[in-house]
């Protein structure tokens, strides 16, 4: 099951739904769906220690290089996977405002109803 955290919610569904972006979306949902990783489209986050409970889809396709972190909650019977944020990585360095961000999705408790 896939949510969105409201805060990035107005950007996050309009990227994945995007025409050049949606079969790219699809794979990494079925790759997910069927409990795989890969280290080309969904692996762990590597951003920061502290964001242990993070990963990221990464949308690589017609030359981008963009990443969605995610979130993984599990309860008793279904994981969940929490879309968290949106960013355009143009360079190996990713900003100490973005890791913040991501340090800061990892330690939330999203409550799945």
């Amino acid at each position: 099951m896939f949510a969105v955290d409201q805060t990035m919610i107005s950007v996050i569904i309009p990227f994945i739904m995007d025409d050049n972006v949606i079969d790219e979306w699809r794979q990494i949902r079925d790759l997910i769906f069927q409990s795989l990783r890969n280290a080309e489209k969904y692996l762990k986050c590597d951003v920061s220690k502290v964001a242990n409970n993070m990963f990221e889809m990464r949308f690589t396709n017609k030359r981008r290089n963009i990443r969605i972190y995610c979130q993984e909650v599990r309860t008793s019977k279904t994981r969940y996977i929490i879309l968290c944020e949106l960013f355009d990585k143009k360079s190996t360095d990713i900003p100490k405002s973005v890791k913040n961000r991501i340090e800061g999705y990892s330690k939330r408790n999203y409550e799945i109803k």
